[in-house]
């Protein structure tokens, strides 16, 4: 991700209403892939809004993997952001980010992130391991039902718990119909 683009998040992410300030990192494991995390303050923001509002106002590439709320952002004794001493992202369950390839797998994607707070999801990224609970595969069911008119059973979610394997699974119900 070059400058312009990180400006371009930072930028979208502090049209927030209440944010006091914005860091942006990149976080390596060996999980994932280099990724964008966004920190933060204060900490009694809303984050379900928050994350609204980067995937209404961000491409999808753009949006931050984790978005960190703390109380301040610290800082070193020259004055700069301290990366050392903020906390480490909850990344679990993230797979490497792969963006949707069509647009039902972009309205799930959508769904997915909506439902488990969480700023993005991609097509690989397991429901489950995200934090999804079976409260929230109910909720998952009945919002495909009215978003792309399509009944699923909360079983099939247990089954194929990512963006790609619910997908493929929707395709060949069609078929069979």
């Amino acid at each position: 991700m070059n400058d312009p683009e990180i400006q371009k998040v930072r930028a979208a992410l502090a049209e927030f209403a209440d944010l006091d300030a914005v860091l942006l990192t990149r976080h390596a494991t060996t999980q994932v892939s280099p990724c964008l995390i966004a920190y933060v303050s204060p900490a009694d923001i809303d984050q379900a809004a928050l994350h609204a509002h980067a995937r209404k106002h961000l491409p999808r590439h753009l949006v931050p993997a984790a978005i960190v709320v703390t109380d301040t952002i610290p800082a070193t004794a020259a004055g700069l952001p301290d990366t050392q001493a903020l906390p480490l992202p909850d990344l679990s369950g993230l797979a490497s980010y792969e963006a949707p390839e069509t647009t039902r797998q972009d309205i799930l994607c959508d769904l997915f992130a909506e439902i488990l707070r969480v700023p993005r999801v991609g097509i690989d990224d397991d429901f489950f391991g995200l934090g999804g609970r079976s409260v929230d595969a109910m909720m998952l069911a009945a919002r495909i039902s009215t978003d792309l008119g399509i009944r699923i059973r909360m079983v099939d979610l247990f089954e194929v718990s990512t963006v790609r394997g619910l997908d493929q699974l929707l395709q060949e119900s069609e078929a069979r119909s």
